[in-house]
């Protein structure tokens, strides 16, 4: 039996306070510091006998990271679980339960203690059926219209002209924009210049190609992030 379908995932506090001691699901459990046991305890409203036990945390509400202890009827595990009672989408759960600012996660210095808000920061992420080498398809158009990419062309230098050959020689930056609705963004940042995918993530995404058939060898573009 999975526990995430006899569980709630949101939760309110009552009454609604800092130290609160009991926060209700919205359809069915509720999350209750059971004082003589000295333990959180996660119970099903519909079955007693399926409920889980927070019992490394004092009667301060367990957000953050804790082990969860299943009942037996529940396969009896332990998994970690996060409760998270920061603001939604502009501040991060520490896994201690500290909140930072999301501006703060995977900036390259550590603001949680316990470091959780630098490690697993990855920016792009995908499903299992993800394909890297399928174009990413187009987002208003049929199913299996190809994403419009938009292009546009900045010139840094001419090189060298040669009218008898009938060639020229210059440097130029292409850049490339496309939609792939097949991808999520993570921890984004409101200063767009920060939210650069991260290179292992860059590597597994698909990418367009342009192929430079009047050049001498037949370039191709080489994609940056």
């Amino acid at each position: 039996m999975d526990a995430q379908f006899i569980f709630d995932a949101y939760f309110v506090a009552y009454p609604s306070q800092v130290r609160a001691k009991t926060f209700w699901g919205l359809h069915k459990s509720v999350l209750t510091y059971e004082e003589a046991e000295k333990v959180w305890r996660l119970q099903n409203l519909a079955n007693k006998r399926l409920f889980g036990i927070f019992n490394d945390t004092d009667d301060r509400p367990p957000f953050g990271t804790h082990l969860l202890h299943l009942s037996p009827e529940l396969t009896g595990r332990s998994l970690p679980v996060n409760l998270n009672g920061c603001e939604v989408n502009s501040e991060f759960n520490c896994a201690d339960g500290t909140c930072i600012p999301m501006e703060r996660r995977c900036d390259g210095r550590v603001d949680c203690v316990d470091s959780s808000d630098e490690t697993d920061c990855v920016t792009v992420a995908h499903g299992m059926t993800y394909l890297a080498h399928v174009p990413a398809p187009s987002v208003q158009g049929r199913r299996d219209d190809p994403a419009d990419v938009h292009l546009g062309v900045s010139l840094i230098s001419i090189l060298d002209i040669s009218e008898v050959a009938s060639a020229i020689k210059m440097q130029f930056e292409l850049v490339l924009k496309w939609r792939d609705p097949r991808l999520r963004f993570v921890a984004l940042k409101n200063d767009s210049a920060s939210n650069t995918a991260d290179v292992e993530s860059w590597k597994e995404v698909w990418k367009p190609v342009i192929v430079f058939h009047n050049t001498e060898s037949r370039e191709q573009t080489q994609v940056r992030k």
